[in-house]
């Protein structure tokens, strides 16, 4: 997002600086995540490597010994397991990332509240990164809880919802005639009681 988007939209220079303040602190915590979670993969990546090699290394010098080629296979099913474990958590952590981006896109105004009233077990994570499933369950949401959910209409300045900025009517009282202010009428209506 530019700064020049938001102005364009109408915003005035203070909230464009106080929006693009948030914004970027919202993508750099997201950027910061990110960047943890793949030295977190590299690093693992790394370690599944060095096992491997260890576990080839050590069938090829036990190529004799019966008991050694078993322990070999027993640590490359445990390895194969693990990464398959690892593969699905990241495709999991995938999941969980683009439903973040698509409950954003959407209007969420706490994401965690709008997943909550979700079923995420109908929703479906692609290799390409599309979701599937999420959309209707958006809508049904949005109409059923609309609260949750920020509103894309844009209100006139001049609404009668809207802030006034200006008064109507005759702030100063000028040019009213003497007779017809309050305590007058006020006046006026205690002697009709009487």
């Amino acid at each position: 997002m530019e700064k020049e988007f938001l102005k364009n939209l109408g915003i005035d220079d203070d909230a464009a600086d106080q929006i693009m303040h948030q914004y970027n602190q919202d993508i750099r915590s997201y950027k910061d995540k990110l960047n943890e979670n793949k030295t977190t993969i590299d690093g693992l990546n790394d370690q599944v490597a060095q096992r491997d090699t260890q576990l080839k290394d050590l069938g090829s010098q036990a190529e004799d010994n019966a008991k050694l080629k078993e322990q070999v296979e027993m640590y490359k099913a445990k390895n194969s397991q693990l990464s398959k474990e690892w593969q699905d958590k990241l495709e999991a952590q995938s999941k969980n990332f683009a439903i973040s981006n698509s409950l954003r896109d959407a209007g969420a105004k706490n994401a965690k509240a709008v997943s909550a009233l979700l079923d995420l077990d109908k929703v479906s994570f692609d290799d390409k990164g599309n979701l599937s499933g999420l959309d209707n369950q958006l809508e049904a949401l949005k109409k059923s809880d609309s609260y949750l959910f920020n509103s894309n209409e844009t209100k006139e300045p001049n609404s009668q919802d809207g802030i006034k900025i200006f008064p109507t009517g005759n702030p100063t009282g000028e040019g009213q005639n003497d007779d017809d202010s309050i305590v007058s009428k006020i006046a006026k209506n205690l002697k009709n009681l009487e």
